[in-house]
């Protein structure tokens, strides 16, 4: 894991991390507070997914609507992985990000570059059975407040 008070750049999944999925974008208990702690802890905050960028871009503008993100969601910068090309998310693929002062949260071990498994914050994958009892965002919120920078 990276060292406390190190990291510019969180890096986000979407899927399976902040909400169900993008065809059914049932968000994580305490979402809006969540995202609003990292952008307050942390320089940079970006989503890296596999949802492209339209339809990131609808999902988002969805939830600030609904009051489930905060404004400035709908503009977060947004990395594009496909899966079909690379087998896993490269954290050198986030323009400017250094690899070493980055922090990935992604539900699935799978798809983080064993060479940046150090840069991996893991969180249970969410799933339409856990919404009401989830607490995930409120222990990340922990764990992810030890590595702020600010």
């Amino acid at each position: 894991m990276a060292q406390e008070g190190s990291i510019e750049t969180l890096v986000l999944d979407l899927e399976g991390t902040l909400i169900l999925n993008a065809a059914n974008p049932v968000r994580r208990p305490g979402l809006f507070s969540f995202l609003e702690f990292c952008r307050s802890r942390f320089p940079r905050v970006v989503v890296f997914t596999a949802v492209e960028a339209g339809e990131f871009r609808q999902v988002a503008t969805e939830m600030v609507e609904t009051g489930d993100a905060p404004s400035w969601f709908v503009d977060v910068e947004h990395y594009c992985w496909d899966y079909r090309l690379s087998r896993y998310k490269d954290l050198r693929a986030i323009e400017g990000a250094v690899v070493g002062r980055t922090v990935i949260v992604d539900d699935a071990w799978q798809v983080v570059d064993p060479e940046q498994r150090q840069q991996w914050v893991e969180i249970v994958p969410m799933n339409e059975a856990m919404p009401g009892t989830d607490g995930e965002l409120t222990r990340l919120t922990v764990v992810l407040g030890r590595l702020a920078k600010r």
